[in-house]
């Protein structure tokens, strides 16, 4: 505690002294000054952001999101929420947002984190991930939204066959030629055999010929 007075002084006069705060923080922490703590945090985020730290912004606003979470779960959410202006592509922010939303009256906002992390997953877990989303979607009666996650669970994994027979049905039944377009020029990518791939963008050519042209 004797070194909790002068080291707030010190971070007072300094905001940007990170190694001071960063031990002051501790202290806090170890002295179970929960509020003092919280407070610090909260000035700690507001000086990252002067300094356009984004590293900082993500990591103390994921401690602060932790020590308040169980207290204060609104207050928790809107600081993750904020340091995804920081860092949109966070995913321990976004994994942490998740699950404190996770709870009657949140579930649009816990679908649109879901659909953000499914940018992020590893290619081998695209597919589950986005027929998973997708489910959910169904369920709430947004075909739209559906139809998005399977696109970008194809465009993580590219590979999915599964992915791609789905979307390339749903563009099939709804006449879209140049979504169905853009899906195979996206899975030529994925050919490894050149004539295969040159072959499925031949097709591509092909359906995009067949779009009219609005100049004309």
């Amino acid at each position: 505690d004797e070194a909790i007075s002068p080291l707030s002084d010190l971070v007072a006069d300094d905001p940007n002294f990170a190694d001071a705060a960063a031990l002051l923080a501790d202290l806090l922490e170890q002295s179970g000054k929960k509020d003092d703590l919280g407070e610090l945090l909260a000035r700690q985020i507001d000086a990252a952001k002067d300094r356009q730290d984004a590293k900082q912004v993500e990591a103390m606003s994921l401690r602060r999101a932790k020590l308040v979470e169980e207290d204060d779960a609104d207050e928790a959410r809107a600081t993750l929420y904020s340091a995804l202006d920081w860092t949109p592509d966070s995913l321990p922010v976004l994994q942490l947002l998740e699950r404190l939303l996770d709870g009657e009256g949140a579930a649009q906002e816990r679908l649109e984190i879901k659909e953000r992390l499914l940018r992020l997953v590893p290619a081998s877990e695209a597919e589950a991930a986005a027929l998973a989303l997708a489910e959910l979607r169904t369920a709430e009666g947004n075909a739209e939204a559906a139809e998005r996650a399977l696109e970008i669970g194809y465009r993580v994994n590219p590979a999915s066959r599964v992915l791609h027979d789905r979307i390339e049905a749903s563009y099939r039944a709804a006449d879209a030629t140049s979504k169905l377009a853009e899906l195979y020029a996206l899975e030529a990518q994925s050919f490894a055999d050149p004539a295969a791939r040159v072959a499925r963008l031949r097709e591509v050519a092909s359906l995009y010929a067949k779009i009219p042209d609005p100049r004309r």
